[in-house]
């Protein structure tokens, strides 16, 4: 009964990670983002967090098609800096309830090969079925570790 509730409670501020392939940019290797990653997801918000080093200029392309070719929209421009390690965060609004959500960053300009995915929570929903997957690894991983790839594999929403 406690679990269930707690589970409900967090269903408005769980963060949801989806790694979808591995980001790369041709050219500067400086330029690799780490993340992204998809957190405080709502009905109708998410927020998408980042690190790029050095100092870049960061947008976040969105949109519910895979392709980015129709209807996807691009956020403001935020700078990563180092005083706040590079990394900086990105809240995407407006968006539809229980939609599937594609999105990829654009650094300098530069779109990488690769995006992700994040499911927005139905409006009003009571309760949710959330699952929770952990990667204790002691060193990030690239390519991600194989929980990673089976989790969006299997379970993308």
């Amino acid at each position: 009964m406690l679990i269930n509730l707690i589970l409900n409670v967090w269903t408005v501020v769980v963060l949801t990670f989806v790694l979808s392939g591995t980001w790369t940019f041709a050219g500067n290797q400086s330029e690799q983002p780490y993340g992204p990653m998809v957190g405080a997801v709502t009905d109708n918000s998410a927020r998408v967090w980042f690190r790029v080093e050095p100092s870049a200029e960061v947008k976040v392309e969105y949109g519910t098609e895979s392709a980015f070719s129709n209807n996807h929209l691009i956020s403001g421009m935020v700078t990563t800096s180092i005083e706040h390690d590079f990394t900086s965060t990105v809240t995407l609004h407006d968006l539809a309830e229980n939609t599937t959500y594609y999105y990829r960053i654009i650094v300098n300009d530069k779109s990488p090969d690769s995006y992700a995915q994040f499911k927005t929570f139905p409006r009003n929903a009571n309760s949710a079925k959330v699952g929770i997957l952990t990667d204790l690894a002691d060193e990030y991983k690239n390519p991600p570790a194989p929980a990673m790839e089976a989790l969006s594999r299997d379970c993308p929403d």
